[in-house]
C-alpha cells in the first residue's frame, strides 16, 4: 500500500507542472551560415561560420474567460557558431488580449517594424538598411504597447516609459504605425518621436502583381539639425513551390555625406520541410565609397 501511495504522490508531483504549462509553447531557431566577405578595407577575402539571429523562447496565452486572455513571451538570442547565450536583446513581455485589442508591457516588436519595416526587410541577415539606418527600430524596451486590428486596418502604438533619457522623466519616446490593405496591396505608415533627440517618419508598401510582389519604402530621420538621414528601398519578391526569392536596392543618404550608404541585396531560399530551410544571400554594399561584398550560404532550422 505504501508503495502505491508513493507512486501516486510522485505522479501527481510531475502532473502539476504539466498542467500549469499546458498553454505554453517552447520554440527556437538555429540559423547558421558560411559568410564569405570581400571588403575594400581588407587585404584578402575572409570566411567565417556566422550566427544569424538564432534564438530560443517560450510563448503562450491563457484563457481568462469572458473573451479575455493573458499573453506572454520571453525570447533570448543564442550564438549558434560558438554555443553561447547572447545578451538578452530580443523579446520579453506580458499582456492582456481581447475584443479591445492587445496591451503588452516589456520589450516588444516595435510598431515601426511590425508595419513599415516588414515591407522592406525580407532578409535573413542582410538588408533593411533603408529602415534602420534612417532611424527605424526593430524592438522597443520598457514599452507599454497597444495593438488592434479590424479587417483591412490594423495599428500599434508604443510608449517607452523609462526616464533614462535626460530630456524626459517619464516618456522617452512614443511611436504609432498602421497598415491599410486593399486587395493585393497594402500600405504602412509610421512615426516615432524620441524626446529632444530625433523624429522618424516612414512609409512602405507591398503590391501583389500575380506571382510577383513589389516592395517600396521611404524613411526619414530628422534630428533637428543639418545632419538628417533619408532611406529609400525598391524591391521584388516571389516564389513557386518550395523556392522563394527576393531582391532589393536600397540607398541611404546623410546630409553631411559622411555616412552615405547604398546596397543591392538578394536571396534565394528553399524550404526543405520540417522547419528546415537552406538559402543563399548576397549583399553588395557601398558605404561612403568603401565596397563590401558578402555571400552567405545558410542553413536554418525552426522548432
Amino acid at each position: 500500500m505504501n508503495k502505491k501511495l508513493i507512486a501516486v504522490a510522485v505522479a501527481s508531483t510531475f502532473a502539476i507542472p504539466a498542467i500549469s504549462q499546458a498553454d505554453s509553447t517552447w520554440y527556437g531557431r538555429v540559423n547558421t551560415g558560411i559568410s564569405i566577405v570581400d571588403a575594400d578595407s581588407a587585404d584578402s577575402t575572409s570566411a567565417d561560420i556566422k550566427n544569424i539571429s538564432s534564438r530560443f523562447g517560450v510563448k503562450g496565452s491563457t484563457d481568462l474567460g469572458n473573451g479575455l486572455s493573458a499573453v506572454y513571451r520571453y525570447e533570448f538570442g543564442v550564438a549558434s557558431d560558438v554555443a553561447d547565450v547572447q545578451d538578452n536583446n530580443r523579446l520579453s513581455f506580458v499582456g492582456l488580449s481581447g475584443s479591445f485589442g492587445t496591451v503588452t508591457m516589456g520589450r516588444v516588436w516595435s510598431a515601426l517594424f511590425n508595419h513599415v519595416g516588414t515591407n522592406v526587410d525580407l532578409s535573413q541577415n542582410v538588408g533593411g538598411d533603408s529602415f534602420w539606418r534612417a532611424g527605424g527600430t526593430y524592438r522597443t524596451s520598457n514599452a507599454l504597447s497597444y495593438a488592434h486590428g479590424t479587417g483591412n486596418v490594423n495599428f500599434q502604438i508604443d510608449m517607452e516609459l523609462d526616464g533614462s533619457n535626460d530630456a524626459s522623466s517619464t516618456t522617452d519616446s512614443w511611436a504609432a504605425a498602421g497598415t491599410f490593405k486593399a486587395g493585393a496591396a497594402s500600405i504602412a505608415l509610421g512615426y516615432r518621436d524620441v524626446k529632444d533627440d530625433h523624429e522618424y517618419t516612414g512609409i512602405s508598401a507591398k503590391i501583389g502583381l500575380g506571382a510577383v510582389n513589389m516592395h517600396v519604402g521611404y524613411s526619414t530621420k530628422d534630428d533637428g539639425s543639418a545632419d538628417n538621414t533619408t532611406g529609400v528601398a525598391l524591391g521584388v519578391s516571389g516564389g513557386s513551390g518550395d523556392i522563394s526569392w527576393w531582391a532589393m536596392a536600397e540607398d541611404v543618404s546623410d546630409d553631411d555625406d559622411a555616412t552615405d550608404f547604398s546596397a543591392i541585396n538578394a536571396m534565394v531560399l528553399r524550404n526543405m520541410g520540417g522547419g528546415t530551410k537552406t538559402y543563399v544571400e548576397i549583399a553588395l554594399d557601398d558605404n561612403s565609397g568603401s565596397d563590401t561584398n558578402e555571400i552567405i550560404l545558410g542553413l536554418r532550422k525552426d522548432f
